[in-house]
């Protein structure tokens, strides 16, 4: 019992750690893949514009 215990507490440790040290080492995409001949930018909204509301607005016949 007392070795089951032991690894349980070890598997936390790890665990906790692990997750320590990934957090401080994320970046964003835009951050961590920038190169002098292509840089992506802080995409804020330049894919679909400032006036998007999510909702499909297509030319369908039931609307």
């Amino acid at each position: 019992m007392r070795a089951f215990l032991v690894s349980v507490a070890a598997a936390l440790t790890l665990g906790i750690a692990a997750a320590g040290c990934l957090t401080e080492m994320q970046a964003f995409t835009y951050q961590a893949f920038t190169a002098s001949a292509a840089r992506l930018s802080d995409p804020g909204e330049n894919l679909v514009g400032a006036d998007w509301s999510g909702l499909n607005k297509g030319s369908h016949s039931d609307e």
